[in-house]
């Protein structure tokens, strides 16, 4: 509320975690297929020490129609990216009744439209694969953001009035509304994909991405991104801590972990300038990018989600802790401060949904 600064988090999709209150673990893009945004919640909050309270819950269309409501973003497209995103372009578009559809022809800075930008953010295999499409969903989402920023209220009130049928949330209309009014307010200032060292590979054929530290990477993300420097996990973080690693071993024991890679994943960037159309004489682009996505490898096909959690100070009512520190609509009330996390999980139906 102080700066209007906003950073934004992207939990990998394969992170091996504890399933809400169960005793399972598994891949966090089950545990919304488990128990819904609840228990995204509370498994992201129990492994990373944070309050978790409100989530926002969005499908493939509702990207495509936000981007194209804004008239579509400037991205720089490299070239080993054009087979996959016209692959996904065309997937995308036929789940999401899109009927006139564009395809990307050669590199370069280039608008892409909706179904486009959907699929840019999905790309994976052989371009970069989870670490890097979480990358190009942050810079669909940053690059949207900036576009709406220019936009009156009216026309903001038009968007979620077209969203609205196409997203699940516990976050009031009155507190949505108002953190409308002070979107032109607010700056993504930079933005980091978790956890930062993995241990990667496969388990019955299926892929996981293992903290390997979990209380060390948590450690690290209260000082990376909220500036903790006397942060303290807490009992649940070590217990969890040393269930992954006590899991980790037993499979490597077993012969049942295959491909292991020990990783130390950097994915910070700060937000890049927007990039200019090709006849300015400028191709500078930004190398943020998509959300984790939900492609569980057992439960569907390509089922994908984005997972971007954001710490956001926005406004709230003062009942809805972690919705943010500000006035609500019209002068009603200030929220408690919060973190807005999020982490995309894929359904097991072809779906794509992300819990922010």
């Amino acid at each position: 509320e102080d700066t209007s600064d906003v950073k934004i988090l992207s939990v990998y999709r394969d992170t091996y975690l504890k399933m809400g209150e169960t005793s399972t673990y598994d891949k966090i893009t089950h545990s919304c297929v488990y128990g819904g945004p609840e228990m995204t919640m509370k498994s992201l909050n129990q492994a990373l020490d944070l309050n978790i309270s409100n989530y926002v819950v969005v499908n493939f269309k509702a990207v495509a129609d936000l981007v194209d409501a804004v008239g579509g973003i400037e991205v720089n497209v490299e070239d080993y990216e054009i087979e996959q995103l016209n692959k996904y372009t065309i997937e995308t578009a036929n789940n999401i009744g899109c009927k006139n559809y564009k395809l990307v022809k050669k590199a370069g800075v280039q608008t892409l439209e909706g179904c486009q930008a959907v699929s840019y953010s999905r790309i994976r295999k052989g371009v970069g694969d989870d670490f890097k499409r979480t990358e190009r969903m942050r810079t669909v989402v940053s690059l949207t953001m900036e576009k709406m920023k220019d936009m009156s209220f009216r026309d903001l009130r038009k968007m979620v009035k077209l969203l609205t049928p196409q997203v699940q949330t516990n976050i009031s209309m009155r507190n949505v509304l108002a953190l409308a009014i002070r979107l032109p307010q607010y700056n993504i200032i930079g933005t980091e994909g978790w956890p930062y060292h993995v241990t990667t590979g496969f388990v019955g054929g299926v892929s996981y991405v293992f903290p390997s530290d979990l209380a060390d990477n948590t450690i690290s993300m209260h000082q990376k991104f909220f500036g903790q420097t006397d942060y303290e996990p807490s009992s649940k973080v070590y217990e969890i801590s040393n269930q992954i690693i006590s899991d980790i071993q037993a499979e490597r024991d077993s012969g049942a972990l295959e491909g292991e890679e020990d990783l130390n994943v950097d994915a910070s960037h700060t937000t890049p300038p927007p990039v200019t159309t090709p006849d300015s004489g400028s191709s500078s682009s930004g190398d943020e990018g998509s959300g984790n996505s939900g492609d569980s490898g057992n439960t569907g096909s390509d089922n994908e989600g984005s997972g971007d959690t954001g710490t956001g100070e926005g406004t709230g009512d003062a009942t809805t802790p972690g919705s943010g520190e500000g006035t609500g609509n019209e002068g009603e009330g200030s929220g408690d401060a919060g973190t807005g996390d999020s982490v995309d999980v894929g359904n097991t139906d072809g779906t794509e949904n992300a819990v922010a």
